[in-house]
């Protein structure tokens, strides 16, 4: 059966799923059936993760939801209430749920705290993990594994199936049950295509930086170069130089001290103000720092980890990363934020065209990437083209080198890999038909040597010209194998890894010789063996040479 009749037969929902959503849950539900007990997807921010898990379980599936922060929780009960209309359990703070409820949301922190997932061990069917890269601690999985042990299933979504210290989720998730990529929904009309732009900023110089295998940089050493005055400076210019009035931006930021200065920077020196965001504010402040960029007062707001996961702002079109980082998840969770469509509608059109032809049309037609990069380019940092090709090192390097401070297109970043490519394949063409050329001259280890002669003539050698064997390797090479010492052959036959065919012209040239070679750690008694037959071959040679023309005629 194929995949598409498969999620045509599907019993629940199928009003509320896009196609890859169903095919999403056809796979899940095989290898479910199949015996699997952890399973996960990878779906990119915006094709709609939480209504995927949300409509996944059967009606009367006891289901346990854990979402990464406490501000998910009230996104995630909203959700269960519009697709499955019923009002879930929520076990937060004071709240305790009821552990047999159809639905129950809450947090990480909740449920290690003081042991209370313990309170849901055998008497919950199904474990949907939120953003299941986020917290994936040592406790994390001890807690998923007793929920297990007690009969549940795990299914695990996220965006990212690898952690910033390149640790997979396998390790503990069976296998990836199903997995759409950016690239993937871009293609389909499903997201809003991106423009980058790389910019390589002299002051941010990370050469000096630890090299940790695995891990992202070390932060203070990164904040102290990010929020430096030369660097802060060349950073304000950047944004104010390159953002675009009236449009909405996001600047991700290192630390709070980064933040924080360029805040001040931006509107000291370039009169923009922007809102900052950061983890320690209170809770009124940070709700009144970004209610004036999201009501419009403001263009750009800055960040520091507060608006990747569970942030989602539709009229974003600009996304400044002014924080290198070596970590892939951690920059695609970033570039997220600007991939949902705006203005428009996407699901009627019900074609890859129709829907493409819809985001063109509409107030958001794609979004700008700022690549903010090292300027030393020492460091493998994460770029837009990790999350938008599949190619290989040595290839995205050259196009980004070429794409530097230019706005580019999806399409163009295509034609710029597929010319590199093409270059690679005709340079490695032009290399091969050199070498054949080259190889049609030269023979290896041999010298053909040939004249005109006068068949009349006397005779003036004592043999005829003939190809002469060329030494192939050490101080001898290229020279003619009888010319080579006769000490040199020896410890060639002895110690040399010689082929067969050099074994033989070797032997036969210490032969032609008279030479008889010495083995090594040869003994006494047998030195004067070889040199009795030496004396013997030298008497036998002399017995047999013919006497001269002189003797015979006498």
């Amino acid at each position: 059966m194929s995949e598409t009749s498969k999620t045509q037969s599907l019993p629940l929902f199928d009003h509320w799923l896009r196609d890859y959503q169903k095919n999403a849950h056809v796979k899940i539900r095989e290898d479910f059936k199949a015996g699997a007990k952890r399973l996960l997807i990878e779906m990119p921010t915006g094709t709609g993760k939480t209504r995927t898990f949300v409509l996944f379980p059967k009606a009367g599936a006891r289901t346990l939801i854990i979402v990464p922060m406490i501000t998910l929780i009230g996104q995630t009960v909203k959700t269960i209430r519009e697709l499955r209309d019923c009002m879930p359990d929520v076990e937060q703070a004071d709240l305790y749920a009821i552990p047999e409820s159809e639905f129950i949301v809450a947090s990480w922190q909740t449920l290690q705290r003081n042991d209370r997932y313990k309170r849901f061990i055998g008497k919950v069917d199904l474990v949907i993990v939120d953003e299941a890269h986020w917290g994936f601690t040592i406790p994390a999985r001890d807690l998923l594994n007793q929920l297990v042990e007690g009969g549940a299933r795990v299914l695990g979504c996220t965006a990212t199936a690898y952690r910033a210290d390149r640790q997979a989720l396998c390790g503990f998730y069976e296998k990836v049950s199903y997995c759409l990529s950016l690239r993937e929904s871009i293609d389909q009309g499903w997201l809003v295509p991106p423009k980058v732009r790389i910019h390589y900023v002299k002051s941010v110089d990370l050469s000096g930086l630890a090299k940790k295998a695995g891990t992202d940089f070390d932060a203070e050493e990164l904040d102290k170069i990010l929020r430096s005055e030369e660097t802060l400076q060349d950073l304000a210019s950047l944004i104010t130089t390159n953002h675009r009035k009236g449009a909405k931006g996001v600047v991700f930021a290192h630390s709070v001290k980064q933040a924080t200065l360029l805040r001040d920077l931006m509107l000291d020196r370039h009169n923009m103000e922007c809102s900052l965001v950061h983890s320690y504010q209170s809770d009124e402040d940070y709700s009144e720092e970004l209610s004036r960029f999201t009501s419009g007062d403001r263009e750009l707001i800055i960040n520091v980890g507060c608006l990747t996961t569970g942030w989602d702002y539709p009229p974003l079109s600009e996304i400044f990363l002014a924080k290198p980082t070596k970590a892939l998840n951690k920059y695609v969770q970033m570039v997220g934020r600007g991939t949902r469509s705006f203005g428009c509608d996407i699901e009627t059109p019900g074609t890859v065209e129709g829907r493409k032809a819809a985001i063109a049309a509409s107030p958001k037609p794609s979004f700008i990437i700022h690549d903010i990069t090292d300027s030393s380019r020492c460091n493998k940092l994460c770029s837009a083209l990790d999350v938008l090709s599949d190619q290989t090192g040595v290839v995205k390097q050259r196009v980004a080198k070429s794409m530097e401070d230019e706005e580019v297109s999806l399409e163009e970043i295509d034609q710029a890999i597929a010319d590199e490519i093409e270059a690679e394949r005709t340079a490695k063409r032009l290399e091969k038909e050199a070498e054949r050329a080259r190889r049609k001259k030269v023979v290896l280890g041999v010298e053909w040597a040939s004249e005109d002669r006068d068949p009349f003539a006397e005779a003036d050698r004592s043999a005829p010209s003939g190809r002469t064997w060329r030494f192939p390797f050490g101080k001898w090479k290229g020279q003619p194998l009888r010319a080579v010492e006769e000490g040199y052959l020896r410890w060639a036959l002895r110690e040399a890894r010689l082929t067969p065919q050099w074994k033989r012209l070797v032997s036969d040239e210490l032969n032609r010789r008279k030479v008889v070679v010495v083995p090594k750690q040869q003994t006494e008694s047998g030195r004067l063996i070889s040199a009795a037959i030496r004396d013997m071959e030298r008497r036998r040679a002399q017995a047999l040479e013919p006497a001269s023309n002189q003797t015979l005629f006498d």
